[in-house]
């Protein structure tokens, strides 16, 4: 019978371990109560004696939720930041290091508020070149060592990877291709639409990575960053919450797409991801 839970990340600042009291002795399941701070929560399930994990699943959703929303918010923030810095490390020891940039609203932050967006926590998005798709999969094992499991590749309708996505703690790390066309970088997204899913192509100029420093650590983006927002967002300046990727202003092409379940590539084995919908990144 368990007299103490697992050691959990805080999320109220009081303590970081959620305990059961000793629960009464009897027939039939008593209940537990689970502290966490000052919160607690009490389950009645045989689970909460067999076996400690299932009981706390009973209970950590009811214990999340009354947590106040705006300490919620900041946790995933910092579990956010601390996953980007771990991802940074880990490709910094990698051939793909310095071969990949940030984009999307992880970009929005740094050049708009200097600071993580605080509502857009839950998924991070980088460019690399098409030529170095070998080196990012030569990755994967150094990635998986540190926790970050390879969720879903999105194959589009030129029949290459469009998209390698990861995730480690609840939040996603999207990893899209980018061919040079001219004076173009071409990139696609997928996303349902109207009852059929669609393959999103879009554009942003072509030109080539800077260094810059963000989190206390060195990433890169595009040299022009504030043009390559100013096409793909329109006004990026001004939070706009509506704003959604299907509908993006960069967008130059709309093709019809059946999503498939991802496959972990090389192994011939179902990821066990669901339907590959991308998130929609609110800036």
């Amino acid at each position: 019978m368990p007299t103490h839970g697992p050691s959990l990340t805080p999320v109220t600042g009081f303590v970081d371990r959620i305990r059961p009291a000793s629960p009464r002795r009897g027939p039939g399941p008593a209940p537990i109560r689970y502290v966490l701070g000052a919160l607690s929560v009490e389950a009645r399930r045989w689970s909460a004696y067999d076996a400690p994990m299932r009981g706390l699943e009973a209970v950590t959703g009811q214990l999340r939720a009354a947590v106040p929303a705006p300490i919620r918010r900041a946790n995933r923030v910092r579990r956010f930041a601390r996953n980007l810095r771990l991802l940074n490390d880990v490709l910094a020891d990698t051939p793909m290091a310095g071969r990949y940039w940030v984009i999307g609203g992880l970009l929005i932050g740094w050049a708009r508020e200097g600071q993580l967006l605080s509502f857009d926590a839950r998924d991070a998005d980088f460019g690399f070149w098409e030529d170095d798709l070998p080196l990012l999969e030569g990755c994967f094992e150094a990635l998986e060592r540190r926790g970050f499991s390879l969720s879903g590749t999105y194959i589009g309708t030129r029949g290459t990877i469009a998209e390698h996505s990861f995730s480690r703690q609840g939040v996603r790390f999207d990893f899209l291709t980018m061919r040079r066309i001219g004076d173009e970088i071409h990139y696609c997204g997928f996303g349902p639409e109207d009852g059929s899913w669609w393959e999103i192509e879009s554009t942003v100029p072509n030109q080539e990575t800077v260094p810059f420093d963000f989190l206390g650590r060195t990433w890169h983006k595009l040299a022009d960053h504030e043009l390559a927002l100013d096409v793909a967002y329109g006004n990026w300046r001004v939070p706009d919450p509506d704003w959604d990727y299907l509908h993006a202003p960069n967008i130059v092409a709309r093709r019809p797409w059946t999503p498939e379940r991802p496959t972990v590539p090389g192994s011939g084995r179902d990821s066990g991801a669901e339907s590959p919908i991308r998130a929609v990144d609110g800036r």
